[in-house]
């Protein structure tokens, strides 16, 4: 948490209470109840903070919508209210009127522009496929002012990229910017990568290879076993069962992790139910599946079963720690609540041995003997 934040929450209050005390000056009526009114600013500086307490944290994004909405229903109350409409009549009735409109006006503009920040995520609006006409503008601003590696596949206007550190290999794809829509009725049409991506996510599969560990960061949830799922590769199974395939394949089935974070909750799958190759036996594990999230998002529930289980509530992160030796790595995989702590059963740790498959050797879902 951030070390700051007591000290601007305390400067807020204070500052309310030091508003309360100069109305005095201008409202002579409260001349004689400095004090009370220095306690009610201070009071409702107190019920601000506490507001933003109970909410852990408001969006930058959200907060810039709401404050340009009130601006913008604020002047529309203005310019309405001091037309010729508002000239004549009793001065009461106008005035409730215009107290009326400047409410109304503001909320109505700072709903709309909350819905509409919320409606767009990254530039593209939520849960958009590849048909979005904002792809283009979308694609051009993530490549002028979001810092990123070499993109793989450019002329595809999708951000997909791949990169390395020490002795892991880490493959991102985009699963918004090329996917068709899931609602075709041909299921061999439908696909989240687009055949521009998936031929070279392959490739750089077949790439990663000699290393010891491969991260997969892919979006949205891959795992949907429940029945009803039409989120995340549930209508995309085909593809999902190619891709699991050719990871089989190539001997990264035991030697991979997927991160994700789509699905605004906390979960862990120790590679129980992530297996999606052809002929896959029920007991044949896969790969440890991570989802991290919301941060400071709304939460929701995706996909699954997992093996550990979910978490939904505000603030969780996930974290994922890797030491290796040079002979053996060691990968902690686990979910964190808004103090950074773990939060239970949302542990595991892996290990990689040169020229083995990796193993989960630690489990907090699995209760430890005593």
């Amino acid at each position: 948490m951030d070390k700051t934040l007591p000290a601007i929450r305390l400067a807020f209050m204070l500052l309310c209470m030091l508003g309360g005390w100069l109305v005095c000056y201008s409202v002579t009526d409260w001349d004689d109840h400095r004090l009370l009114a220095s306690f009610i600013g201070l009071s409702i500086g107190a019920l601000v903070v506490l507001v933003d307490i109970l909410l852990k944290g408001f969006s930058l994004r959200s907060l810039s919508a709401v404050t340009f909405g009130l601006a913008v229903g604020a002047l529309i109350s203005y310019l309405v209210g001091t037309s010729p409409l508002f000239d004549r009549g009793d001065e009461q009735n106008i005035f409730i009127a215009r107290l009326a409109l400047f409410l109304s006006c503001t909320y109505i503009c700072a709903v709309i522009a909350l819905r509409m920040a919320l409606f767009v995520v990254n530039g593209i609006p939520l849960n958009a496929d590849g048909t979005s006409p904002s792809k283009p503008a979308a694609f051009s601003t993530y490549q002028q002012m979001v810092p990123h590696y070499r993109l793989g596949t450019p002329g595809n206007q999708s951000v997909n990229h791949a990169f390395t550190i020490g002795r892991v290999r880490f493959i991102v794809t985009d699963t918004r910017s090329s996917r068709a829509p899931r609602t075709l009725a041909d299921a061999s049409r439908r696909t989240m990568l687009g055949q521009v991506q998936l031929e070279w996510f392959e490739r750089e599969l077949e790439a990663a290879i000699g290393h010891a560990l491969v991260v997969w960061v892919n979006t949205v949830p891959w795992i949907t076993r429940r029945k009803g799922q039409t989120d995340g590769w549930e209508r995309y199974s085909l593809e999902r069962t190619r891709i699991a395939d050719r990871i089989a394949s190539l001997g990264l089935t035991r030697r991979m992790v997927m991160l994700s974070g789509d699905a605004h909750m906390v979960a862990i799958d120790d590679g129980t139910n992530s297996n999606y190759r052809t002929g896959a036996a029920p007991d044949q594990p896969g790969f440890p599946v991570v989802q991290a999230a919301p941060m400071d998002r709304l939460t929701s529930e995706k996909g699954g079963p997992y093996s550990n289980g979910i978490s939904r509530k505000r603030g969780q992160f996930g974290l994922m720690e890797v030491t290796d030796d040079g002979s053996r790595l060691r990968v902690e995989l686990s979910g964190r609540d808004i103090r950074g702590l773990v939060i239970p059963r949302m542990r595991i740790v892996m290990e990689c041995l040169d020229g083995q498959p990796c193993r989960v050797i630690e489990n907090d879902a699995v209760r430890r003997r005593p």
